[in-house]
């Protein structure tokens, strides 16, 4: 036969032959389930996969999509989108999905090393080798991104046009798509935003896990395929081992279903109870045992199985450090020192008693000894027990990123020779690796998702329902252990709380019931109870649902009156105490006045999660400052904060003289711990400075122009996702987008370097060698923005538009939805201040004479006559305004219009959209937020690599 019926598709036998080989080549071997196949085979994708754990869920999209992106039929490879982004509920394991998606990648030959992958940035990225050339794939490799905090950023965005994968949690990847990304530059959010909302397809691992980012995904599904649209495909997948169709129902959703008539989750992915290769999985032996009070320290080691993985998993980071010091205090280390100096006091009696002149002892002394003999035994009895303790790992979430690889790292080493070992006996061979006493694991939360390992011992606080299925999960996850058993107990807490650690009192109450019945089904170890844990229901509340009107109000990155932004943590996170800031520590002493205003911004590798309620408790107690990285409008990089300051995302600097953290156990909220400091980068650039103009060698407006022009071209016809009247948009405000450059106070900041200085040229500078900063106090795009806006409203039928006008302005992501005065000149006199001014341009200088700019040569032939700036900042009001006879739409008007509206009757930002528009000539409008940042992503990528190619550090 030439095909062949998988899950009902019908699939030729070539192809699936060619997509088993694909899958044992990127997996080492291994053969794929037939929902595996399905995934990759299939005409369309599910949205809901629901898979058991242990059975290959990350592989079996990331798989599925890498076939479907470069090697399925041409229609296909079309409908697949170029950006896989996958979401995970906790960020411990977000290294581990990396490693083992790049080692996919690498076994294929398709693992570029970084998004750029080539020398420098204009380069095209290497192309893919090996497997994947041979069987068909002329593409480029493809770069794995993990998205976490920090500064260390490997620059993904500014690689639109190029297939990638983006792995990161829910804070991380949630806060990105809502426009308010957690740990980086608000100035820098629109593009995650644009790039994260088209082109993509999300999967969400383990949702069960999420809380309201549940709805939050669901949502922002709807809106991408129902409400505003798109540039390219957008798809999303739900995973989970327990998951079910009302998870997935939403009031817009609901809406947009009555308005279709059909259901949005059309179709679910379920695996196949009746496939062979799945039963050792789907009927491992598994013994639960409800327990009435907490293990003791003893009790975890005398029921170890030597050689094997004991799991112990608590609710709070607290409880898991207690035990583990328990562990600690238990150790043969300090046993050892002990016996040794017993024996040296034994040997060498003359060392502590007094010796006789005949070298013999006195009678009291010849009794110490014997009782040190005796004490001397019992040690040693005592040492010899313990060195049998096998080593215990302590892994948690509040760790930096170092010290947790180094514990993660050595968990997986172990379950790797484990597997090694249990395949050689399989195949009737000696075991290859010594496990020793074999390894204990005191953990959180954190293994409950994304975690390859399997425990012959699990002990576990009761959770809710959904976690106990993870957990459960983790024991004998493979099915080749015999007689693996989980004792499970209930958390100390009052009754009458409504919160126990970090749970719902009454959702651990059901969860204990529902465990106890399930204890009956174990007790044999029968196949039942795998079925069982996965037909208990797991019932959740709807939490915070965010609207399309929410939207609209996150698409403005200005902050608003008070300098602060709209808190998206409702929409990411469940609201309790777990959310989490960031916080690093570096070696300053405000003890004596240190000023740590200016050092450099965080990176990644220093930053360590910590509840933002237990992080302002520890600021509070020890009566210290802390400090709150602003790489925006500030003249600081990072401000003073007090405690009561400090909110979820929030990315806050200790002096390492407070203390709070200890390398071995994480943060500890101790003042005692003082960590060691971890190095610190580069600081990011902000409102005064301009450091994507300077470079290393020197440019043209012109020259400059004509490179981003070019660079912008190229991207168009490689995405190939935007009609003809974006790109011929788009491409128009690329030619305008520099032209403010020509400012004079712009152009008098530049000081050449003496050790290369400008080469003659009839031409402003757009580029150009400098040693010290650049500060021209003044945003020269908002100066591109005003003279394109002036073409376009004086002559409304030659093809300037609104949205060029925008786009122009927005290519640093700082001037946007409003014009407001924020950045003051530092000689002018008072007077000045009385001058209407935006982000530094001012309409007059100082002596009261309208502010020029000369005609400019904007590269390929066009040259933009003298402008005057006088009354042209009059579009700051809101409305309409009266000029010379006719109306002009205000700044916030234009961009309302641009936008669109949100649903019927509701406009952003609450102004009616004004019929403005002259002649019958069309412009492109009405886009939605998530199109509308993409093409903003589009001008600032290609700009930025221009300014790259061009030398720019």
């Amino acid at each position: 036969m030439s095909e062949r019926e998988i899950e009902g598709v019908t699939v030729g036998r070539d192809t699936e032959k060619r997509y088993s080989q694909f899958f044992s080549v990127a997996t080492n071997g291994s053969e794929p389930y037939p929902y595996q196949e399905w995934l990759a085979l299939s005409d369309a994708l599910p949205q809901l996969v629901d898979i058991p754990t242990g059975c290959g869920k990350t592989a079996a999209v990331v798989l599925a999509w890498l076939w479907r992106r470069r090697f399925a039929s041409e229609d296909v490879k079309k409908k697949t989108p170029r950006r896989l982004v996958y979401c995970l509920p906790m960020r411990v394991l977000v290294e581990q999905t990396r490693d083992n998606i790049g080692k996919w990648l690498e076994n294929l030959s398709m693992l570029a090393k970084t998004p750029a992958d080539g020398k420098t940035p204009q380069d095209d990225a290497t192309p893919v080798d090996g497997w994947a050339a041979m069987h068909g794939d002329t593409g480029k490799r493809i770069a794995v991104t993990i998205l976490m905090g920090g500064e260390d950023k490997d620059e993904w965005d500014l690689y639109p046009e190029r297939d990638a994968i983006i792995i990161g949690t829910q804070d991380m990847l949630l806060s990105r798509a809502l426009n308010r990304g957690y740990g980086m530059s608000r100035y820098r959010w629109p593009m995650h935003f644009g790039l994260l909302n088209n082109d993509c397809l999300w999967v969400m691992d383990e949702v069960q896990l999420m809380g309201p980012a549940v709805e939050t995904t669901l949502q922002l599904e709807a809106f991408r395929q129902h409400r505003w649209g798109t540039y390219g495909s957008i798809a999303s997948i739900w995973m989970s081992a327990t998951l079910s169709k009302e998870m997935c129902q939403t009031v817009d959703r609901k809406a947009i279903e009555e308005k279709l008539g059909k259901p949005l989750a059309a179709n679910t992915l379920s695996f196949d109870k009746d496939c062979e290769k799945m039963q050792n999985i789907l009927e491992a032996q598994k013994k639960v045992t409800v327990i009435s009070s907490p293990p003791k320290t003893e009790d975890i080691l005398k029921d170890h199985v030597q050689g094997s993985l004991s799991l112990v998993i608590l609710n709070t980071v607290q409880e898991a450090r207690e035990l583990y010091e328990s562990f600690e205090s238990t150790s043969a280390e300090s046993l050892k020192s002990e016996v040794e100096k017993l024996r040296c006091e034994i040997k060498h009696p003359e060392s502590w008693a007094k010796v006789r002149k005949d070298r013999t002892l006195k009678s009291t002394d010849l009794k110490k000894i014997e009782k040190k003999k005796t004490e001397l035994n019992e040690k040693e009895l005592k040492l010899k027990k313990l060195e049998a303790i096998p080593p215990v790992i302590l892994l948690h979430s509040q760790f930096r990123p170092d010290d947790r690889k180094k514990r993660v790292e050595e968990l997986l080493d172990f379950e790797r020779k484990r597997k090694e070992n249990a395949c050689a006996k399989k195949e009737g061979m000696s075991a290859p690796n010594d496990l020793g006493h074999g390894l204990i694991v005191i953990t959180t939360q954190v293994v409950e998702a994304g975690v390859d390992i399997s425990s012959e011992r699990l002990w576990s606080e009761v959770a809710p329902w959904a976690s106990i299925v993870q957990r459960l999960g983790r024991l004998n996850r493979d099915g080749k252990a015999d007689g693996a058993k989980a004792n499970i107990w209930m958390p100390e807490g009052e009754k009458k709380l409504e919160h126990i650690g970090p749970y719902l009192s009454q959702d651990l109450e059901s969860a204990k019931e529902q465990l106890k019945r399930l204890a009956q089904d174990s007790r044999n170890c029968t196949p039942k109870f795998g079925e069982a844990l996965r037909e208990i229901p797991i019932v959740r509340k709807p939490e915070t649902v965010i609207r399309p009107i929410d939207i609209y109000e996150l698409f403005s990155t200005d902050p608003d009156l008070h300098g602060g932004f709209t808190d998206i943590s409702r929409y990411v996170r469940s609201v309790d105490r777990e959310i989490t800031a960031q916080v690093l520590w570096r070696d300053f002493d405000p003890t004596k006045k240190d000023d740590p205003s200016e050092l450099p911004a965080p990176l990644r590798k220093e930053l360590c999660p910590v509840p933002f309620y237990d992080l302002a408790k520890f600021v509070e107690e020890a009566k210290c400052a802390a400090w709150l990285y602003s790489p925006d409008d500030s003249e600081e990089k990072w401000q003073r904060i007090v405690h009561r300051d400090i909110r979820p995302g929030m990315t806050i600097l200790l002096s390492k003289y407070i203390g709070g953290y200890n390398e071995k156990t994480g943060w500890t909220g101790i003042k005692e711990d003082l960590p060691e400091t971890v190095y610190a980068g580069i600081a990011d650039d902000d409102l005064r400075e301009d450091r994507y103009s300077r470079g290393k060698i020197w440019q043209t407006i012109a020259q400059h122009t004509d490179d981003s022009y070019s660079i912008l071209q190229l991207l168009l016809e490689t995405i190939q996702a935007l009609p003809e009247g974006e790109r011929k948009t788009i491409l128009q405000s690329m030619r305008w987008h520099d032209a403010g450059k020509a400012h004079s106070q712009w152009q008098n900041a530049i000081v050449p370097s003496p050790k290369n200085p400008p080469p003659k040229s009839d031409g402003l500078w757009g580029k150009f060698v400098m040693d010290g900063r650049f500060r021209p106090n003044l945003r020269h795009e908002l100066a591109s923005a005003l003279r394109l806006r002036r073409e376009w409203i004086n002559n409304p039928t030659n093809g300037h538009s609104a949205l060029a006008v925008y786009l122009a302005a927005a290519h640093h992501g700082i001037v946007r939805c409003e014009l407001r005065s924020n950045i003051k000149p530092t000689e002018w006199d008072e007077a000045s201040f009385a001058v209407r001014n935006a982000f530094g341009v001012f309409e007059k200088d100082n002596k009261g004479k309208p502010i020029e700019l000369p005609e400019t040569d904007l590269g390929d032939g066009v040259k933009v006559p003298r402008f005057s700036l006088l009354d042209e900042l009059e579009c700051m009001e809101v409305g309409l305004i009266e000029k010379g006879g006719h109306e002009e739409p205000s700044w916030v008007q234009m961009v309302s219009d641009i936008l669109g509206p949100c649903e019927a009757g509701i406009v952003y930002p609450s102004v009616p959209t004004a019929e403005f528009r002259k002649g019958e000539h069309s412009e492109v409008h009405k886009l939605g937020p998530f199109k509308l940042a993409y093409l903003e992503t589009l001008v600032r990528v290609s700009d930025w690599r221009a300014s790259k190619a061009g030398g720019m550090p």
